[in-house]
């Protein structure tokens, strides 16, 4: 058989390197056609950011000059200048010393100024911060001032650098520059009466690029057509990005050449080898599909009367299949089904006796309240209650203590009130001082031994179900054990709120059909299960109650068998 399956192969394999060979060309022409779409969107996306760099400087340039802007209004009005500006037939020297030092103020309290000069028409002088001293200007060089006033602009911006500014009263002033010009009014007048000059490094500006230039990237600046950082290079492939400022007129451009580097990235690479991932599995899937028609359905049918010697009962073939392994394919589910059935009646009864145990398991985890005790510490760390969280988790550690009680399913009274106590002091986080759970154990008694988590369930069910209703009221619980002639007896009772006779009567008809599921009053009917599992019907466990008055749980297990347990 082998040999044969073998030899089928061999002869299809020309057919399968067909196959191979046109996915394989397929494949190249989808990679070459997703090459160039994402070559034009990695170059949209690359334009986009740098759109976005170039945004983003613009508004750091705009931003700049409302700052000085600014700073050239709150000056404009100060009581120094506008004094500067009222005419006066005779010159006052304090007026202008206090002018001055005005200047010099604003040029060290504003950012990267790199002067301020105030010119006042009416006595032709100039003032600047850049010396520290006040001029009176000859005609030629007053000429500038004035034409800067006799502007109709409110304000406006000018470039002056080495070699090209104005022949001012100062030679040195040859640094790189740009100048905010603003006429400045007379508040007692209204009328234009001088000229404020404040001026900022170019060099300043140069920190707003978030990029720094090269021959490959760079960020220019330009006004009135005039490079003021910068120079686009003479470079083929150059892309350009261009931006006037609403705010100053200054252009801004990007320069950029687009790099292979940016195209051909991580994501590129992995979605090529998606692409060709994908054909290679159309390819394995015609060949898969090929070879199901010959030698998968001998597979299948021996690999399930493995499956099935291996116990799994519930597995069914695929019969749909219309030739002749169709058939041997409904006589092997015929066969599983009546295996399955077999087996299920045989585990039927084992199923029922451990259901119950499982059920046990489920009211013993409770994972509700272990989330519930999570959220309460939470509360205590996020409300800084320390001392009660002390409290809660010793509590609670104390409580899986016992109640684990090391895989044990018996637990001492002694071991038992412990965890009791561990379990008040838990809930009373919940329900404050509306209840009072007290414990008493006689001292005969503490040696003893019973079932794990007998007594936790009935302690629950008087506070979460038993507690008084009323505002303020307190509900008192008792636990007690002691010995009686010959039993064991364990009262848990409470004078709450109690139970309606007709559930009262429920509750004993449950208690009392134990085999049944249990599903209305779990904890009881789980109590009464189990006495009756351990000591037959040696024990038991009784249920009384009046409405308003409170409820008494009594439970009686012979002396001599929780004897035993510790013997």
């Amino acid at each position: 058989m082998m040999r044969e399956n073998r030899r089928d192969r061999r002869r299809v394999r020309p057919v399968y390197a067909g196959f191979f060979a046109t996915l394989f060309t397929a494949a190249v022409i989808l990679n070459l056609l997703y090459l160039v779409y994402y070559s034009h969107n990695a170059r949209k996306l690359d334009e986009t950011e740098r759109t976005r760099i170039l945004n983003q400087t613009v508004f750091y340039i705009n931003r700049y000059m409302k700052e000085v802007e600014d700073g050239a209004n709150m000056l404009s009005v100060s009581s120094p200048v506008q004094k500067l500006l009222t005419y006066r037939a005779k010159k006052d020297y304090m007026d202008y010393v206090n002018g001055m030092e005005q200047l010099s103020e604003y040029a060290i309290a504003l950012p990267d100024i790199y002067r301020i000069d105030l010119y006042v028409h009416s006595t032709q002088t100039l003032l600047t911060s850049y010396e520290g001293v006040y001029y009176e200007l000859p005609e030629e060089a007053g000429s500038v001032y004035e034409g800067y006033m006799e502007s109709g602009e409110n304000w406006f911006w000018d470039l002056h650098y080495g070699g090209k500014e104005p022949k001012l009263v100062s030679g040195s002033r040859n640094e790189q520059y740009i100048t905010l010009i603003k006429p400045v009014h007379s508040k007692y007048t209204g009328k234009k009466a001088g000229v404020l000059c404040m001026s900022v490094r170019v060099k300043s500006m140069e920190e707003l690029i978030s990029i720094d230039n090269s021959q490959e990237e760079g960020i220019c600046l330009y006004y009135r057509g005039e490079p003021l950082l910068g120079r686009i290079p003479e470079n083929k492939g150059i892309h350009l990005l261009s931006m006037i400022s609403d705010y100053s007129g200054m252009e801004v451009d990007y320069y950029y050449t687009p790099q292979l580097g940016r195209i051909i990235t991580t994501g590129f690479v992995m979605t090529i080898m998606i692409i060709t991932a994908l054909f290679a599995a159309i390819f394995f899937c015609i060949v898969r599909i090929s070879e199901r028609k010959m030698f998968d359905p001998v597979g299948a049918l021996l690999e399930g009367f493995q499956k099935v010697e291996e116990g799994c009962f519930e597995l069914r073939l695929d019969e749909s299949r219309s030739d002749m392994f169709g058939s041997l394919f409904c006589g092997f589910n015929h066969m599983a089904a009546r295996l399955e059935q077999m087996i299920q009646e045989l585990s039927n009864e084992r199923t029922r006796r451990n259901e119950f145990k499982f059920r046990l398991l489920q009211m013993q985890i409770k994972p509700h309240f272990l989330y519930n005790l999570f959220n309460n510490m939470v509360w205590m760390v996020e409300q800084k209650d320390y001392e009660r969280l002390e409290v809660l988790i010793g509590a609670t550690a104390g409580y899986y203590k016992t109640a684990l009680n090391y895989g044990n399913q018996d637990i001492m009274l002694m071991d038992n009130k412990r965890q009791l106590e561990y379990y008040g002091e838990i809930q009373k986080i919940r329900f404050g001082n509306r209840f009072f759970l007290d414990i008493d154990f006689s001292q005969e008694v503490l040696l003893h031994a019973i079932p794990n988590l007998l007594l936790q369930p009935l302690v629950e069910n008087a506070i979460v179900h038993g507690l008084k209703e009323e505002a303020g009221a307190m509900t008192w619980i008792r636990a007690k054990a002691e010995e009686k002639g010959e039993a064991v007896l364990i009262t848990v009772s409470d004078d709450g709120k109690g139970i309606a006779p007709e559930i009262l009567e429920d509750i004993r008809r449950e208690m009392e059909n134990y085999e049944g599921d249990g599903s209305r009053y779990f904890a009881l009917v789980n109590i009464a299960a189990r006495l009756n599992n351990r000591y037959k019907e040696k024990a038991s466990v009784t249920i009384d109650s009046r409405l308003g008055q409170g409820t008494v749980v009594i439970l009686k297990i012979p002396l001599k068998e929780v004897r035993s347990c510790i013997g």
